[in-house]
């Protein structure tokens, strides 16, 4: 738990660190219905976002971001609804990786374990979340290895998210024991936000002083055995944290939302220059905050003026990890 003299005062990327994320929404449709999520992220909505959007947005970054600007490391993580459902994933994977940009994928491992098999080594991460409501604790791990065993495969994170019921509690609880029993992982334990008005999430507390303590005090762990059977994880997000008290810590933005550091009011954010997002509507904003205006529409592809100054920061908290994981400050740039 943060203190008042070591709260964060700055994040900034190092030399190995992604120029520009894309965190893309492809589509809102999923095949769970978590009580915890927002409607909108399981909402069978028709999305009028076609693959050729898609290839033509990828063709403007290359144009703007790494030919104009000369940006080197660039990474789509798409995101969903749930992303391996979509029928487009694959060809839109391999687009990107033609023009030499790293994929990234959230999914909730639903997937069968044949697209793993075949499709696992697109991706540079593979974050698979756990939602107790819908998967067994046995089924998930079980997945998880799957994957770890793939040829050339990432070392996927596993996410757990903390229900507040507490037989679906006892499940999460279950998840991460096993997920620590393996010789190769990497898991957090995320503690579930409600969305209120206007895009905002609120960390409310739970109402066992045993949870609350377990998800202040429960970190980010990352092991790696010493015969590796897959591809280690590159450092695409090698972000730092500096604090008040001057220590500098490599940035695992859960941890700073566990511990109530997320907190960036009136701080100059880079988002827009090292950040951009993408809902299922095909509207492209700065981040999934959607701070600042409306930057341009999938569909109007040729047409978007990429952002060229960072912005002050308006909110209250910073709800997602993304967008933690962006260049940030308390002094204006």
């Amino acid at each position: 738990m943060s203190t008042p003299n070591n709260l964060p005062i700055k994040i900034y990327r190092t030399d190995d660190t992604v120029e520009l994320s894309i965190i893309w929404e492809i589509f809102n449709k999923c095949n769970y219905n978590c009580s915890y999520c927002f409607s909108y992220g399981h909402h069978d909505k028709k999305i009028n976002v076609t693959l050729e959007h898609a290839i033509c947005f990828i063709d403007r970054i290359v144009d703007h971001y790494m030919a104009k600007l000369n940006y080197k490391k660039i990474i789509i993580s798409i995101t969903g609804g749930e992303p391996t459902i979509w029928k487009d994933l694959v060809p839109l994977c391999e687009y990107a990786y033609s023009k030499n940009i790293y994929v990234g994928i959230t999914s909730n491992g639903s997937a069968p374990i044949i697209f793993w098999e075949k499709h696992s080594h697109f991706f540079d991460f593979i974050c698979l979340s756990y939602h107790p409501e819908h998967c067994s604790p046995v089924d998930f791990v079980e997945k998880y290895k799957v994957i770890c065993a793939q040829k050339n495969t990432v070392l996927p994170a596993a996410r757990i998210m903390m229900h507040r019921q507490h037989n679906y509690w006892e499940r999460s609880i279950k998840v991460y024991e096993m997920i620590k029993q393996l010789a190769n992982y990497q898991v957090e334990c995320v503690a579930i936000q409600k969305k209120c008005t206007n895009n905002t999430w609120l960390f409310i507390p739970y109402e066992s002083e045993t949870m609350n303590d377990f998800i202040k005090n429960t970190k980010f762990e990352f092991h790696l055995s010493d015969h590796l059977i897959f591809r280690p994880p590159e450092a695409l997000f090698n972000h730092k944290l500096l604090r008040q008290n001057y220590n500098i810590e490599k940035l695992i933005p859960n941890d700073l939302i566990n511990e109530h550091s997320n907190k960036f009011t009136n701080w100059s954010c880079h988002i827009g220059l090292e950040q951009l997002f993408i809902n299922a509507s095909g509207e492209i904003y700065r981040a999934t905050c959607l701070q600042g205006d409306l930057v341009g529409l999938l569909k109007n592809c040729k047409d978007i003026p990429f952002p060229s100054q960072p912005i002050i920061c308006k909110k209250e908290f910073c709800h997602c990890t993304s967008d933690i994981s962006i260049s940030k400050s308390t002094h204006i740039d």
